[in-house]
């Protein structure tokens, strides 16, 4: 039985620059987003028993029933699942070992967007995983990935931010309050397509080392994006910045592939190839959606419907 019933929230993201590079210690400009991920703590009466169930959009998608002493699983619906959700809580034991007198409980999560977006379900869970255990999430969660953790620093701050990684495991993080005029001109379109962030770094690893004067242009490029003014600076941004990435990753641009007729700016988010993209256009919004829903991408969003402030 627990002592009482807790409730923990945790922020989705984008990052709007800086991917790739940020493995590497450049500094990027990351976006926390509206959408998230709860996780409950309910009294069970299972003996010995942690309970778990995950819902995406309010539908069960997955349960499992864990073995307190052991962490055997003893009955889950995806086995797949279930292991890695006992390899997070045997990282937390070892970050905590008190950790393992509150198992005897019932977890209950919820993601509020669709996993296939892309906005953080592995991250949202890591950091309220971290508030209940209380813990530094940052350590829980490079005993588990080999990212960044920008995404961790997301899911717990309501502003955009600056993030840089350092080797130390203690980031720079710096909020910044990212209010200009153009806003409604940017909107965030889901390719349709989600990435394995974890092959994708894998992958980036293995081919590229980034110089020094690479890591230093995309900083200064997220830097100015935060304090960016005015529509035709960012637009020069964001072609500067694809640019840059399309010869670190050698692959084409996401507008020179797939949209080299659009009327304004289109940059990758993330991992190239799939997740969002963020287009830019003087034209009006009616333009933009009209474009992309013409292509069958009809999940599109305006900044303003994702960003917290």
């Amino acid at each position: 039985m627990v002592e009482d019933n807790k409730s923990y929230f945790s922020n989705g993201k984008l990052l709007l620059s800086g991917e790739y590079a940020v493995l590497d210690g450049a500094t990027a400009f990351a976006l926390p987003v509206k959408h998230g991920q709860t996780l409950e703590i309910k009294e069970t009466t299972n003996t010995n028993t942690l309970v778990w169930e995950a819902y995406v959009l309010n539908r069960l998608w997955f349960s499992a029933h864990f073995d307190t002493d052991t962490l055997k699983i003893k009955n889950t619906n995806n086995n797949l699942i279930a292991e890695r959700l006992k390899k997070i809580i045997l990282s937390v034991i070892k970050l905590n070992p008190n950790f393992k007198n509150k198992l005897n409980s019932k977890i209950v999560t919820n993601l509020d967007f669709n996993r296939d977006w892309g906005l953080g379900s592995s991250s949202t869970l890591i950091s309220n995983i971290a508030y209940w255990s209380n813990i530094n999430p940052f350590k829980l969660f490079h005993t588990i990935y080999d990212g960044s953790g920008y995404d961790i620093a997301a899911a717990r701050i309501s502003k955009p931010f600056l993030y840089t990684s350092k080797k130390d495991l203690t980031p720079i993080i710096e909020e910044r309050d990212f209010e200009n005029e153009f806003l409604n001109s940017i909107f965030f379109v889901h390719l349709g397509k989600k990435q394995n962030s974890n092959l994708e770094i894998d992958s980036y690893r293995k081919q590229n080392k980034l110089t020094h004067k690479q890591i230093s242009e995309i900083s200064n490029i997220s830097t100015l994006f935060a304090q960016c003014k005015t529509l035709k600076e960012f637009q020069t941004l964001m072609f500067n910045h694809e640019q840059i990435v399309s010869k670190i990753i050698n692959k084409p641009t996401v507008k020179t592939e797939l949209f080299s007729d659009f009327e304004g700016s289109i940059k990758s988010l993330g991992a190239w190839g799939g997740d969002f993209i963020m287009a830019v256009s003087q034209n009006d919004s009616n333009y933009v959606e009209n474009y992309f829903s013409n292509k069958k991408l009809n999940t599109i969003f305006y900044y303003k419907q994702l960003a917290i402030k």
